[in-house]
């Protein structure tokens, strides 16, 4: 049976290599289909069956993914050198982050979600404070190798559900809110899943929701897996994997409200038509904007506040805009945000797809720009119109920080720099370490061997934090 599941996984691998290219052309479908819904006839047809083509695929990396974080947990039982503990906690630091980014990928509703997102990102986080403790001349303690064994054996049932599911196609093929995919547990009220948003925050990564999940509820359910609780002084451990969000007035808002809100953010002619429950809880509100369009919000329960809008949308032209075209439509992005009441924005970095250009804004306070405190403006680039919100992380993230006072000076932290990077530009910039910290760091953007990069130097201590490599794509800038 062991070498059948293996074969079967080698050739998936071996299929998704064949089928780069493709998927790429896919996923930028879906994004279109993610904000503002499936088309008639035809085109409809070919939406579905890229839906379905990026779902699948985004299943079978996750299941690859916990497969092997599952192959280092048990590796780690059995090696004795500090070397190979540092590997193989690295691998599974490496493995649970994927996985949980394929997660993200996939439009879940079921209770299963929230715990077996809280399940990799705590694994992967633990897993790095015990290769950092290992580097700094620690050994593994026998509570440190029970949690190993427990994290162990809740991989096996893992990945053992997930091969199932698998071979039984019981994933996500046609549903776009999710409610197609994973069927409620007995006795689970499905509205207790993860919250609707044109682009859900991946845990932690983008300074959104974290690790989610309340400690040890998911024990009760019909669910993936029993995950062990993670006992440690980590930042995703059960005294930290709580946060709430930052940025929201204070206030409970009835319907009316919500619709009065929603109403003054898009006009036209809207209804209530639901809500939502999770972290940021929302009531969902459709109907047509000022220019007739069908558009759909989330206007949250606290203060009233917009979530994310979806507008109807006409398409039109793909690839990288000329720097002119894309100004234009980044300083209407601007504009929307300032007329609804975001100040001391900035805009970051912007992805190009079919129809649709995306602009990132950061909150900025003083002279440090605040990367958590994220608003996403989806711009029409046929009209030039706005036609998507995503609020979430601002929400979720924004407010006054205590910052501290850099200990390093900029020429200090420039010494920290390798010397093959070309500096072209420094700022200070508050950084998201974890779903819950912070970190104050001077950003350096530069070229080495005609590649851009981005290094970040922590301002207090003056240790390398971060470096990212940016590659400008067709459809604008990826960060890795």
């Amino acid at each position: 049976m062991e070498k059948e599941l293996e074969k079967r996984r080698r050739a998936r691998r071996i299929g998704r290599i064949a089928s780069a290219a493709a998927m790429a052309v896919l996923a930028a479908a879906l994004v279109g289909v993610c904000i503002w819904g499936a088309e008639q006839g035809a085109r409809a047809d070919t939406v579905e069956e890229g839906m379905r083509a990026v779902y699948r695929q985004a299943f079978l990396q996750m299941n690859d993914n916990v497969h092997d974080m599952q192959v280092s947990l048990k590796k780690l039982m059995v090696v004795s050198s500090p070397k190979q503990h540092v590997l193989l906690l690295d691998d599974v630091w490496r493995l649970s982050g994927a996985a949980a980014e394929n997660l993200a990928c996939l439009p879940v509703s079921h209770p299963d979600a929230e715990a077996f997102n809280r399940f990799v990102v705590q694994a992967g986080d633990y897993a790095r404070t015990l290769a950092t403790r290992i580097l700094s001349g620690e050994i593994l303690q026998q509570e440190d190798r029970e949690q190993l064994a427990a994290l162990y054996e809740a991989s096996v049932q893992t990945a053992a559900e997930l091969e199932r599911r698998l071979q039984e196609e019981d994933y996500p093929l046609e549903s776009l809110t999710g409610d197609g995919f994973y069927a409620p547990a007995a006795g689970v009220d499905g509205a207790g899943g993860a919250e609707a948003s044109p682009s859900p925050p991946a845990g932690g990564t983008d300074g959104g929701e974290g690790a989610g999940g309340d400690g040890g509820e998911e024990a009760e359910e019909e669910g993936i897996a029993n995950y062990p609780t993670l006992i440690y002084d980590g930042p995703f451990s059960e005294s930290t994997e709580k946060a709430e969000p930052r940025g929201l007035p204070e206030g409970e808002a009835d319907a009316a409200q919500a619709l009065a809100a929603a109403a003054s953010y898009v006009g036209g002619s809207l209804q209530v038509t639901g809500e939502t429950a999770g972290r940021i809880p929302a009531f969902e509100i459709a109907g047509t904007d000022a220019d007739g369009r069908s558009v759909e919000l989330a206007v949250t329960r606290q203060g009233a506040q917009v979530l994310w809008m979806m507008a109807e949308s006409q398409g039109g032209a793909e690839g990288v805009p000329e720097a002119a075209e894309s100004a234009r439509m980044r300083d209407a992005a601007k504009a929307y945000l300032d007329a609804r009441g975001y100040e001391g924005m900035e805009a970051t970095y912007a992805q190009f797809y079919a129809g649709v250009a995306v602009y990132n804004f950061a909150s900025v306070q003083g002279d440090v720009i605040l990367y958590a405190d994220l608003v996403k403006v989806y711009v029409e680039r046929q009209s030039g119109k706005i036609v998507g919100v995503d609020a979430y992380n601002y929400l979720f993230n924004h407010a006054e920080r205590e910052l501290p006072v850099p200990a390093v000076t900029e020429e200090e932290a420039r010494a920290c720099v390798s010397d093959a990077l070309s500096v072209a530009s420094v700022r200070l910039a508050l950084i998201p370490k974890t779903a819950v910290t912070e970190t104050l760091c001077y950003e350096f953007k530069g070229t080495c061997n005609d590649a851009d990069f981005i290094v970040y130097i922590n301002a207090v201590t003056g240790d390398e934090e971060e470096v990212f490599e940016i590659i400008n794509g067709d459809e604008g800038q990826l960060v890795v």
